[in-house]
């Protein structure tokens, strides 16, 4: 009879173990995404139409290369576009 009830006992520990298992992957499957969409500051990039883009473009704008971060003068021309171009941008905590 001891057999029996270690065989249930074993069964239960890995169904709780493999619960547990998937829980802590899909966890991680979604921290990529979110962390991927807000930036090192908290703050989420604005949302932008293809119209957006475009108009953007048409200002002298491109984005800087991956890994680099924008310099004063790229930030300060970014933000005159974007008013030209109806871009309404988030406010920033001083």
């Amino acid at each position: 009879m001891q057999s029996v009830s270690k065989r249930k006992s074993a069964r239960t520990g890995l169904r709780l173990g493999l619960a547990g298992l998937m829980l802590a992957v899909g966890g991680l499957t979604l921290t990529p995404a979110t962390a991927a969409t807000v930036g090192a500051d908290g703050h989420r990039p604005p949302r932008l139409t293809a119209e957006q883009k475009t108009c953007l473009e048409g200002q002298g704008i491109t984005r800087p290369e991956k890994g680099t971060k924008p310099t004063a003068e790229q930030r300060a021309a970014f933000k005159t576009a974007a008013t030209a171009c109806g871009i309404e941008l988030p406010a920033r905590a001083s």
